[in-house]
């Protein structure tokens, strides 16, 4: 009967070796989900920067090129022999009709930056958690990516696509009707704000900080221990049903 809780024994030799090598900065982070996390940070990179992609597909060239077009009242299809309030009036509609399109042109570019700002942003804190991560344990990070996983559906947290959408989805839930540039403009500022309640709750714990060594080799033993827990309840109750 001892001899059946044997993988309970091995778990936790086997997680007692990886504290050792984590504390000692020895333990190599999880370099097939960073490989991934780094493929998803350059197909965030190329994607669109909001839901819309109206003012996207314009560069600033074409949008220049478009305003100095003539209007579709071409001016040499008017008979000549027009008298002064006439010229007067058509000179007026002109000048209307190109102080709109160039507003036109201006909120398109204004709109662009926004957007590419907000994009940027997100991409940029993306990289910065991962970088940061790779500060502390393995173990930890290990965790954390198992966490992205399961609430972001990747390795690498939201995408800029993601946070577009979810930003537009939260505006519409308040009873707005937001326009691609309040979308933007609401995504630039939140990637550019730390979680509130998580900094919150880091400041809290700053008091009960025992450094790097304590703190891994506690989430290593908290973690072997439960796991050769459940390995050992397992096996007992496996050793109880076939004694031999």
């Amino acid at each position: 009967m001892s001899a059946c809780p044997f993988g309970a024994f091995l778990i936790l030799l086997f997680g007692l070796n990886l504290l050792v090598l984590d504390v000692l900065r020895l333990l190599p982070h999880p370099h097939l989900l960073l490989a991934a996390q780094s493929e998803d940070l350059d197909v965030h990179a190329g994607e669109s920067c909001s839901g819309s992609k109206s003012f996207c597909q314009a560069s600033i060239d074409e949008q220049l090129a478009h305003l100095s077009n003539a209007p579709k009242s071409s001016l040499s299809s008017l008979k000549q022999g027009l008298s002064s309030p006439t010229v007067r009036n058509l000179y007026e509609e002109q000048i209307s009709d190109f102080n709109q399109r160039a507003q036109d042109a201006y909120d398109q570019a204004h709109t662009q930056l926004v957007c590419g700002l907000a994009k940027t942003s997100v991409i940029n804190r993306n990289r910065l958690k991962t970088e940061m991560r790779l500060k502390g344990s393995a173990i930890l990070h290990t965790f954390l990516l198992v966490r992205d996983r399961l609430t972001y559906g990747s390795v690498s947290g939201m995408s800029p696509q993601q946070v577009f959408k979810k930003v537009r989805k939260a505006l519409v839930a308040k009873g707005e009707n937001p326009s691609d540039m309040d979308v933007c403009e609401e995504v630039r500022r939140s990637s550019m704000r730390s979680n509130a309640s998580v900094t919150k709750a880091s400041r809290k714990m700053k008091s009960f900080d025992l450094g790097y060594a304590p703190e891994t080799a506690t989430i290593h033993l908290l973690t072997w221990a439960v796991l050769a827990g459940v390995i050992y309840s397992t096996e007992m109750l496996c050793c109880k049903k076939h004694p031999y």
